[in-house]
């Protein structure tokens, strides 16, 4: 092997031969960035498991604001306003993709919001 052979000796690549190689690339279904060809870009396919875990981390910092701000209200009064935050972010969920996933996690993601709301009630009910 002379030094002519050695691939890290050649001269580096021109502009024509990197327009190229993102053509060939794109051909074939690679997609790349302003960054080059050497960095193939990631697409973000969003999951149930995202959208539920948004809508739950969610629930509970609004159960745990509204059941605070509404300590000293009549408990039926906490218990609607939470009602009405964890159906609003229901429809959220819903609109961000739930509607297409499956029957498994449309259905654990209503009884998680209802199980939460539901505790929230309770404990706004027994403590007044």
């Amino acid at each position: 092997m002379n030094d002519q052979d050695d691939p890290h000796l050649a001269e580096p690549p021109t502009l024509a031969d990197a327009i190229e190689e993102h053509r060939a690339r794109e051909a074939f279904g690679i997609t790349t960035n302003s960054a080059g060809t050497w960095l193939p870009e990631a697409s973000y396919r969003p999951v149930p498991i995202v959208w539920f875990a948004a809508a739950w981390f969610m629930q509970m910092f609004m159960l745990a604001v509204l059941y605070l701000l509404l300590a000293s209200e009549a408990a039926i009064l906490t218990a609607g306003a939470t009602a009405l935050s964890s159906w609003l972010i229901g429809r959220w969920t819903w609109a961000r993709g739930m509607a297409q996933a499956g029957r498994g996690w449309r259905a654990v993601t209503i009884g998680a919001l209802a199980f939460a709301w539901a505790w929230t009630a309770l404990l706004a009910f027994a403590s007044r």
